[in-house]
């Protein structure tokens, strides 16, 4: 499946990322607002692209005292379960693959922009506010940036979340 939108993730590095997540923060419920921007902390594509260059990414783990699971290709589904957003993972995930398997171009070439667009594609399906999807959907395609059209289409979109949290609204969280 041919995608043009992850070419043109790919031109944006961990800092165009985070002055995106800032620009766009006023967006974002203040729910997901620290949330997201420590998850962009988390999955630094720097570490990703090294990894992928590196022989021996167990040695340059071990040399780089990396504990825990920092691969996101690993945990596409349950990296961001921290995040209100979490909850609407499943549709978030497929707005993101049909958003990047589109025919038509975007309405803009604006990042933040095309965050909050598919922001409001999903709250219109669901019937939720925009604001509590921004952070998860800038997620979700930064998810797809890293990890690649198919492993995100391989991931089974479920969300891991006990069913008393599901019923909290953003404000008991």
């Amino acid at each position: 499946m041919d995608s043009l939108f992850v070419p043109f993730l790919a031109q944006f590095d961990d800092a165009a990322w985070l002055r995106t997540i800032d620009r766009i923060a006023h967006a974002m419920h203040p729910v997901d607002r620290a949330p997201t921007r420590v998850w962009f902390h988390l999955y630094p594509l720097a570490l990703d692209r090294l990894m992928t260059k590196a022989t021996d990414p167990h040695a340059v783990a071990q040399r780089l005292l990396l504990k825990g699971r920092w691969c996101l290709a690993q945990q596409i589904d349950s990296s961001h379960t921290f995040l209100y957003g979490h909850r609407f993972w499943p549709d978030v995930r497929q707005a993101v693959i049909e958003y990047a398997t589109r025919g038509s171009a975007p309405s803009s070439l604006d990042l933040g922009a095309q965050i909050k667009e598919l922001a409001g594609e999903v709250s219109r399906r669901l019937g939720r506010e925009t604001e509590l999807l921004v952070g998860i959907v800038a997620i979700g395609l930064r998810t797809l940036q890293q990890v690649g059209l198919e492993r995100m289409i391989g991931a089974p979109g479920t969300i891991r979340m006990p069913p008393s949290w599901r019923r909290r609204t953003p404000e008991q969280v």
